[in-house]
């Protein structure tokens, strides 16, 4: 976060313009701290934070928010000085929905900034605030970068995307690259206005976050939420598309089972609300559109999935074709089924072919997963089942991975190991610099562990 009252002294007129800031006084970089997170996974986080590269001028503090209390935890960012503070010990509220966001809110309106509460207005305009989550490790340029998106006061929003150093490109069945919404649909919605935050690698301007209420606490999507309060309220976004910031990403199928679900919800609790997008007066048309989107998209996966099971099963197993064949439908179907298949799958470059086909591939996966978690929040929403809190997803992929592995199978590994071998990339070719797959490694460390294992 910025505490910046000065104005710049000048921009240059190169290709490439270098931002010089006068009287910067303070940053301010909040880590959101999920409970299981390891003290070797927040070192590394807190040191690529303190690394990163900021203008001349800028008196950098970063703020661990821990929801755990750990000592341990605590003593390491005391051993770093006035860089950093530690803080922890908020009361929790009876029936609390997002303890990520009120981890957050404590922070930002009971230590930063208490002496403005219920003084939005007056909160300076260089007041910014990054936050990340507790994996995501910042590249040593991220915040010249953000800082100079953020150089415009209008923008209170700064998004970046994110890469994962432990998923690999040709085994990402689950989408966790997410290469279609980071490279082709942000940008389009960017273009349109649209205001899109992801819960972590982002840069908020602090008046217009406690203009809205600071972080949403109502759902257990809160960066969707977020998003749509600050469109809302009539501030605009940036999306960055760089990519600044490396994590991990669940690679346990129960973990990204979870996490999809907690998405499916947040969604579904929004909608199905009085704060849903399409009943928001403040919003125009297009961006009540944009802002149910991701919930349409739901939806049509579910019902999209089943017809596409069910239809060949009945029409294979009962003979009850939905279609009369004729030549008419042969013509329609020659012309319409190409130009759906091109413009579904646009890309602008070869290599992104694979990323558009795993996002179809991940959909026809989780699609139970989509179901049960709107089945589940209508029944919370008619008091059936408590309603839904939000869970930090698990990233650590079990106590022994290798054991996870030998799990699936000796086939299973063998056939991977012959297909990842020799002629897989060891990082993305958009250059989001995700380190090689573990797969490979993984499959020969298990190989090697049943080649050392007596014969029977």
């Amino acid at each position: 976060m910025f505490r910046h009252h000065a104005s710049f002294k000048g921009v240059s007129h190169r290709p490439h313009p270098v931002l010089f800031f006068a009287d910067m006084l303070l940053l301010v970089l909040l880590l959101r701290l999920a409970l299981q997170e390891s003290l070797e996974v927040i070192t590394n986080t807190v040191t690529a934070a303190l690394a990163a590269e900021v203008p001349p001028g800028v008196t950098r503090t970063l703020y661990l928010c821990d929801d755990g209390k750990d000592p341990a935890k605590a003593d390491f960012i005391a051993s770093l000085g006035d860089e950093a503070r530690y803080v922890t010990g908020r009361t929790r509220a009876p029936g609390e929905i997002n303890g990520k966001s009120a981890n957050l809110n404590n922070c930002l309106r009971n230590v930063i900034f208490r002496e403005f509460e219920g003084r939005a207005q007056d909160i300076p305009a260089r007041e910014l605030v990054v936050v990340f989550d507790a994996d995501m490790a910042a590249r040593r340029h991220f915040l010249l970068k953000v800082l100079e998106a953020m150089w415009d006061e209008s923008v209170s929003l700064c998004l970046t995307p994110q890469a994962f150093s432990n998923i690999h490109p040709h085994a990402d069945i689950f989408n966790n690259i997410n290469q279609q919404f980071w490279q082709y649909v942000l940008p389009g919605c960017d273009a349109l206005g649209y205001i899109a935050c992801t819960g972590t690698n982002f840069c908020l301007r602090v008046r217009s976050l406690a203009a809205v209420g600071w972080f949403p606490e109502y759902t257990i999507t809160e960066d969707y939420a977020l998003s749509m309060e600050l469109k809302s309220a009539g501030f605009k976004g940036s999306y960055l598309n760089e990519y600044l910031a490396v994590g991990e990403a669940p690679d346990e199928i129960r973990n990204v089972c979870r996490q999809r679900s907690r998405w499916t919800k947040g969604h579904m609790q929004i909608f199905f609300s009085s704060r849903c997008p399409l009943i928001n007066g403040k919003l125009p048309l297009i961006h009540k559109i944009l802002y149910t989107n991701g919930t349409w998209a739901y939806f049509c996966t579910i019902l999209t999935t089943l017809v596409f099971l069910f239809v060949p099963f009945n029409s294979l197993v009962f003979g009850y074709h939905p279609v009369s064949f004729s030549y008419e439908f042969a013509v329609a179907a020659t012309v319409y089924l190409p130009l759906n298949f091109a413009l579904m799958n646009y890309v602008r470059s070869p290599s992104h072919v694979r990323g558009q086909w795993m996002a179809s591939v991940s959909n026809h996966i989780l699609t139970f997963t989509y179901m049960k978690a709107v089945f589940n929040t209508l029944l919370s929403i008619v008091g059936v089942k408590k309603k839904a809190g939000f869970k930090a997803t698990d990233k650590s992929g079990g106590a022994n991975p290798i054991s996870a592995i030998k799990n699936l199978g000796t086939n299973l590994m063998n056939s991977m190991n012959r297909a990842n071998s020799g002629n897989l990339p060891t990082a993305h070719s958009d250059g989001s610099g995700v380190a090689p797959s573990p797969l490979s490694a993984a499959a020969a460390a298990l190989t090697g562990m049943q080649q050392g294992l007596p014969a029977k």
